[in-house]
């Protein structure tokens, strides 16, 4: 009985100690989506944020992301440090989901970069996350 009570617990204990990392084709995250406005501190985003719209294509003259279903990225963002006049670049890299974090390992300007963020909403239509 002692056995049966251990070998209980043991089987109890591998089964919670799973993997929350989610399949990116699973995340609802998947296809393209457009900046609407980069939000200012607040109650629901304590370090800011962003809050993006689900859209056909990319934008030229804005920032915005495309989330592919095998992991990959495209952003589309500032393509230089200079804000004067400013321009937008395409730059690729990888996404991923850990339970409510999102996290993209990709290009810039200025060479690579990991940034991760807090999934605040996720909608049909609507993106918001909060800067970590």
């Amino acid at each position: 009985m002692k056995h049966l009570f251990i070998v209980t617990l043991l089987l109890m204990a591998g089964f919670s100690c799973k993997n929350t990392a989610a399949e990116p084709r699973d995340t609802g995250l998947v296809g393209k989506w457009e900046n609407i406005a980069f939000e200012n501190v607040s109650e629901e985003l304590p370090d800011g944020g962003l809050r993006l719209k689900r859209a056909q294509k990319l934008p030229d003259r804005n920032y915005g992301f495309e989330f592919r279903a095998n992991g990959s990225l495209v952003s589309r963002e500032s393509a230089g440090f200079c804000g004067t006049p400013l321009t937008y670049g395409t730059f690729t890299g990888r996404w991923s989901v850990n339970n409510d974090i999102l996290t993209l390992d990709k290009k810039y300007w200025g060479g690579d970069q990991v940034r991760s963020y807090k999934i605040v909403r996720l909608g049909e239509d609507e993106l918001i996350l909060s800067y970590l």
